[in-house]
C-alpha cells in the first residue's frame, strides 16, 4: 500500500511551531501550535481536502497544544506550565 501526498496545511506565523502535535479522528483533525498557545480544528471536505474551522486559543502563558487527542465529540488538550503544575483542557464539540 502507498501513501499519495495531498495537502500541506500552513497556520500561525514562523514560529508557532504548527504542526508540534497532531491528532486525526475520522473526518477530524486537530494540529497543535504551542508557541502561539493554540490549536487549530479541520474537517476533510468531500473532495477529501482540509479546510480550517476554527481555531482554539488558551489565555494563560503555558505550552497549550504541545499534546492533544481527539475522540468523536471530545479533544483533550494538554496545558503544560513551566514551574506549576498543569493540566488538560476538555472540550466537547457542538451538535450542529
Amino acid at each position: 500500500m502507498a501513501y499519495t501526498f495531498k495537502q500541506k496545511l500552513f497556520e500561525g506565523n514562523d514560529n508557532a511551531q504548527f504542526g508540534y502535535s497532531v491528532a486525526l479522528d475520522g473526518y477530524s483533525l486537530v494540529v497543535g501550535s504551542p508557541a502561539e498557545q493554540s490549536v487549530y480544528v479541520y474537517r476533510r471536505t468531500i473532495s477529501g481536502d482540509w479546510e480550517s474551522i476554527k481555531r482554539i486559543t488558551y489565555a494563560l502563558p503555558s505550552l497549550y497544544g504541545s499534546s492533544l487527542d481527539i475522540d468523536g465529540r471530545y479533544l483533550a488538550v494538554g496545558v503544560p506550565v513551566t514551574g506549576a503544575s498543569g493540566g488538560v483542557a476538555f472540550y466537547s464539540k457542538d451538535q450542529g
